[in-house]
């Protein structure tokens, strides 16, 4: 087995993964995001935006109302 092979994480460890990167967003679970994302994490969005760990653990702990988290900051919607 190549060694990139045993280097890379499972299919069902990426959507595990994600599945609770989507539920502590969900959920505002800064703990969680703290927990599970690296320090140098970025989330870009669909128009070039890029939002660092810490200032998506600060949106999701003010932001969330009604299932929106409306990040406008950052020029994006997500819908949970």
């Amino acid at each position: 087995m190549p060694l990139a092979d045993k280097l890379m994480p499972s299919q069902s460890d990426m959507l595990k993964a994600e599945s609770t990167f989507l539920s502590a967003l969900v959920e505002a679970g800064t703990d969680k995001l703290e927990m599970l994302l690296a320090d140098d994490f970025l989330l870009a969005d669909l128009s070039g935006g890029i939002m660092s760990k810490a200032v998506l653990i600060q949106v999701v702990g003010k932001v969330r109302r009604n299932g929106e988290f409306n990040l406008t900051s950052h020029r994006a919607v997500a819908r949970v």
